[in-house]
Order: structure tokens, then C-alpha cells, then sequence
């Protein structure tokens, strides 16, 4: 696994000469869980949609 997509896209970069995932757009999810060693949810979900608003990331 990766702590961040820019860590993934550059260790993508570095095993293939590219990155093939891409960085995150209006209308995706992002879901963030951590659990315990009984697979139990130790703070509950974080899970929310990335929304551009006007002027940004366009």
C-alpha cells in the first residue's frame, strides 16, 4: 500500500515509466478506516465525496 496517491503515482513512475493512477476528480469517494486485529472499527469511517468547486482544479 501507499500513504498517498503522489506516493503511488511516483512509485508507478519508477516500475513502469508512468503513472497509471490518476489523482482524484470531482465525484469520487474517498473512504479512510482503521480497524483493530478483530476487524473492528476503532474511530468509525471517514467517507467522503471530492468536490471541485468554481475556479479550482480546472
Amino acid at each position: 500500500g501507499s500513504c498517498c496517491i503522489a506516493e503511488r503515482r511516483m512509485i508507478e513512475t519508477l516500475d513502469e515509466g508512468e503513472p497509471k493512477t490518476s489523482f482524484l476528480k470531482n465525484g469520487d469517494r474517498v473512504r479512510i478506516e482503521m480497524l483493530n486485529r478483530h476487524g473492528r472499527s476503532i474511530f468509525g469511517a471517514i467517507n467522503q465525496t471530492v468536490v471541485v468547486t468554481k475556479g479550482e482544479g480546472r
